[in-house]
């Protein structure tokens, strides 16, 4: 902390290092690096403090705000000179960073500053010292991080904190409340809720976190009310998550050394955070200033909070990446397509997405191979149903935050929290899970490869999680899977791509006047194609396969979908696109590219382009008169789709 008489180092990042975590892993080598470069940023946050309440209150006025923070910080300081190996776990604990993030992206700086004082009292206790320092008082609770919550009688702004090197109170003016010693302090007691350690073992690895609902900055925004677990409910979360582990350990070995080196804090949610896609509340989250904390909401089964684990620790790794290597530059406001969600993104959230669903992938991949291997379910992996998510008060979403004030990312950075929102097909077997994940984390890396954002890091990052997809191409999901992932994609592409893409106006009065005339479509509208957001077409070709079994009842959605007037919206288009890919109908691929087009023109023909005709499939000899369907009109205008990446300015 005495950062003043301090040289500092620029910490470097070794290629070998960032070649591995490219690849998916990292190793003891980076992990060390990533622990080290957090660990300075919270210690220059923690400066960066000093110095901004100093400047706002040089005659040292404004109430106890300013003395919280200098007594907490000087006590700060003496913990770092007598326990330097417990002022690191403060610095390098998440709860540290997301008070810090909290407070330096523009939360209640003042009430936020003061909580020094608490982490500072809380971390004299762990290093054993002799204190007595005053601490603020939220709802009548004071919060000491790491420890536990202490409901101090009578207090109401104000309790006073004390430790004689083995005990430790915290008194209010009506009494006080003793924090219990050792192992106690984990438990509820008389005023007191102790933060619950947990302790998994699985085939002798230990995997050590706390399970915390009482940080006021469990959430990574403005501070929250703690939410003490009721003894039944802690059992559940201990038991699904042993169970997880037990899983990891058994089946992947290397993602549970990784959960075990990365995460430290689980914090249980029950409808916190914004709806996220018409879904109620955060499935899983990531606080890129908590690195090494993970939010998690029930979920449906042993295997796919294994999973979700694995999806959390490589948001934690990016995010400690990004402190020391930039590996994008994309200009403010750029968005784009995410294959998971409904949104346009960040190419931020596109490299984290990415970079998270391809471990996700490479989990189910793993677990096809025990299931095709007939391997023994992990024993205790139904301990049983949590308690059902409930919608509670959604805290503001802090990705929409425009002030940083000493300089961190606003929005989509280390301050927003990263949410695994994208749900998996309905088909909830490893094959179809694994097809699905790679495709969309495939696709995320080659638009981020086919764009300028990347640095050249940022190239080089790429680069090695292309090649470890690559790798996975002889995993050949069976054909129904396959078949599902495929359409999944396409479905969501096209929904996504009517929503937020604008019309090709240009284009499509070429269009319409060559249809009007009875001719061919017009290659040289691929060139009037080129607007904002617009994405190069893919090719969306199903394996050859056998029918899959529901071929009749696709049909005759198919005709449904058809018989609807103007195609229906978003989601109609969608379905169509669908049934028609999985029926592997040749007007189904320009449909999929490019269903923003084909939606234009049949909505700018009107009823000229009205329902199928006889024998009409957009192909062969055109006449002016012919009534199409969407999907006739779209074959018709498969030659300006095939064209558009080719074309001038494209």
């Amino acid at each position: 902390m005495n950062a003043r008489s301090r040289t500092f180092t620029p910490l470097e990042f070794p290629r070998q290092a960032l070649d591995a975590l490219g690849a998916g892993g990292g190793g003891p080598q980076a992990f060390a690096l990533l622990r080290s470069a957090r660990r300075s940023r919270n210690l220059l946050l923690l400066r960066a403090l000093r110095e901004r309440a100093r400047a706002a209150e040089p005659d040292g006025g404004g109430g106890r705000v300013p003395a919280y923070l200098e007594d907490g910080l000087d006590l700060l300081r003496t913990v770092q000179a007598h326990a330097p190996a417990v002022f690191d776990a403060v610095m390098d604990d998440p709860m540290t960073g997301a008070w810090l993030g909290c407070w330096a992206r523009g939360g209640p700086s003042a009430e936020t500053a003061a909580e020094a004082a608490s982490l500072a009292a809380a971390a004299a206790h762990r290093a054993g010292l002799r204190f007595r320092i005053e601490v603020p008082v939220r709802s009548g609770a004071v919060m000491l991080p790491g420890l536990g919550l202490a409901l101090p009688p009578g207090a109401v702004d104000t309790a006073e904190v004390t430790g004689d090197g083995a005990h430790c109170r915290v008194d209010g003016p009506a009494g006080g409340v003793r924090v219990p010693e050792g192992d106690l302090a984990t438990r509820d007691g008389d005023g007191w809720y102790g933060l619950r350690r947990v302790r998994c073992v699985a085939e002798g690895r230990t995997w050590t976190f706390r399970l915390d609902s009482l940080n006021p900055f469990r959430l990574g925004h403005d501070p929250v009310e703690p939410r003490p677990l009721d003894a039944e409910e802690a059992a559940r979360w201990e038991a699904e998550l042993g169970a997880a582990w037990r899983l990891l350990v058994s089946r992947h070995p290397a993602r549970a050394d990784e959960v075990r080196e990365v995460v430290s804090s689980v914090v249980p949610l029950r409808g916190e955070g914004p709806a996220v896609d018409g879904r109620g509340g955060w499935l899983s989250a990531t606080l890129g200033d908590a690195v090494g904390l993970v939010a998690l909401a029930p979920h449906p089964g042993t295997r796919t909070l294994a999973a979700g684990l694995v999806h959390e620790v490589q948001h934690s790794k990016l995010c400690a990446l990004l402190d020391l290597v930039d590996l994008l530059e994309s200009p403010p406001g750029t968005r784009c397509y995410s294959p998971w969600r409904e949104e346009p993104r960040p190419p931020s959230a596109l490299l984290q997405g990415a970079y998270a669903f391809m471990a996700v992938a490479a989990f189910w991949r793993d677990e096809t191979a025990a299931v095709r291997a007939g391997v023994a379910p992990v024993s205790g992996t139904a301990p049983g149903p949590l308690p059902a998510a409930t919608q509670e008060k959604a805290p503001d979403d802090p990705a929409s935050a425009t002030s940083a004030p000493i300089g961190l990312p606003p929005q989509a950075g280390p301050g927003a929290p990263l949410v695994a929102a994208a749900e998996a097909p309905a088909d909830a077997s490893p094959e179809t899970r694994f097809a699905h994940r790679y495709r969309q984390a495939r696709a995320a890396v080659a638009e981020l490869d086919a764009s300028d954002w990347p640095t050249g890091d940022g190239r080089r990052f790429l680069t090695a999680m292309r090649r470890t997809l690559d790798s996975w191409k002889d995993t050949a999901p069976g054909p129904r899977h396959l078949n599902r992932a495929v359409v999944g994609a396409a479905e969501h592409r096209v929904r996504w791509r009517l929503r937020h893409l604008p019309q090709p106006r240009p284009a499509v009065e070429l269009l319409v006047s060559a249809r009007a005339a009875g001719r061919p479509a017009p290659v040289a509208a691929a060139a009037l194609l080129r607007a904002p957001g617009t994405l190069p077409p893919d090719c969306w070709e199903l394996p050859a396969a056998p029918p899959p079994p529901d071929t009749a009842g696709t049909a005759a959605e198919l005709e449904a979908l058809l018989s609807v007037p103007d195609a229906g919206g978003p989601e109609q288009w969608a379905r169509l696109a669908a049934a028609a890919l999985l029926l592997a109908d040749d007007r189904a691929p320009a449909l999929a590219a490019m269903p923003e087009l084909v939606r234009a023109v049949h909505t700018a023909l009107g009823p000229a382009a009205g329902q199928p005709a006889p024998g009409a499939r957009g192909s062969g000899p055109v006449g002016a008169g012919t009534a199409w369907s969407p999907l006739d009109l779209a074959h018709w205008l498969l030659p300006v789709v095939a064209a558009y990446p080719s074309a001038p300015g494209a």
